[in-house]
């Protein structure tokens, strides 16, 4: 179902893209479809769109029930790559990639505000947008290495994503709406905070010689992950409180420059 919901979505955009090209501007049905789309596809349920895309592989990182169960019974061991499952597989891959790619683009080209806001610093940019979405790409895609790799490491790659998306969004601020834009520095911190306390779990695992199956009730590392639990409301009021503060400052410069100018028109008065 969710390759051809992406593949619907695809094709829309090709059809918008020829419609435009040729000049007939005045369907905008099409246009209406790509649009809802976008909006639920890449901005809200690009995460779980992209893990149903995964399904045909999802038995690499899992232990649900595989492909190759489904194709040869039971009993069969996870092989994606084997025939007949590469048929599925191989074409999925490719349609996930268009996916990305389409999210990418459409992050920056339909990221639409309103031109007339007064806000302060008021931008019409998808930049932040865009780095939000390849940190969710980013922690799609390495959780199928994470088994070749130090799980420390993806944390790591991600948690240094996440720092990017808070410093820029922190920074340019892309809503015009200051409600947005503090529930979305929220988000980011709450998502920062679970990657940082990921990281500090995965290294006491390490140093306790554990595995996550041998965690036990009442051990260090599980203690830890109900702190990290625990400390999710503080790192979502703490991203919350940066982005009303560095607002708060913005408006003092400006009301600072306004003072300055005011008194330069007098003097010169």
């Amino acid at each position: 179902g969710a390759v051809v919901t992406v593949i619907i979505a695809l094709a829309d955009t090709v059809y918008v893209v020829k419609l435009f090209a040729s000049g007939h501007v005045e369907k905008m049905f099409p246009v209406k479809v790509l649009n809802f789309m976008v909006g639920t596809l890449v901005t809200i349920g690009f995460s779980t769109v992209i893990k149903w895309v995964f399904i045909p592989i999802e038995c690499l990182v899992s232990s649900e029930k595989s492909l190759s169960a489904y194709l040869r019974g039971d009993d069969a061991p996870c092989t994606p790559w084997a025939f007949p499952e590469i048929i599925i597989s191989i074409p999925t891959l490719f349609v996930a990639a268009c996916y990305m790619s389409f999210a990418l683009v459409a992050s920056i080209l339909t990221f639409a505000l309103n031109p007339l806001s007064q806000k302060p610093r008021a931008q019409c940019t998808g930049r932040v947008e865009n780095m939000w979405l390849i940190a969710k790409i980013a922690s799609s895609i390495l959780v199928y290495v994470s088994k070749y790799i130090s799980t420390i490491v993806t944390n790591s790659v991600v948690l240094l994503l996440m720092l990017v998306v808070m410093y820029n969004h922190l920074k340019i601020m892309p809503f015009h709406s200051h409600t947005i834009n503090v529930i979305r520095g929220g988000i980011y911190a709450v998502i920062t905070w679970m990657e940082f306390g990921s990281i500090i779990f995965s290294s006491v695992q390490i140093a306790m010689g554990v595995t996550p199956a041998q965690v036990t009730d009442g051990s260090m590392p599980q203690n830890l992950q109900w702190a990290t639990v625990a400390m999710m409301p503080l790192a979502f009021a703490a991203g919350c409180y940066l982005v009303h503060r560095n607002r708060d400052s913005i408006y003092r410069r400006l009301d600072r420059l306004y003072g300055e100018c005011e008194m330069q028109k007098a003097l010169l008065e």
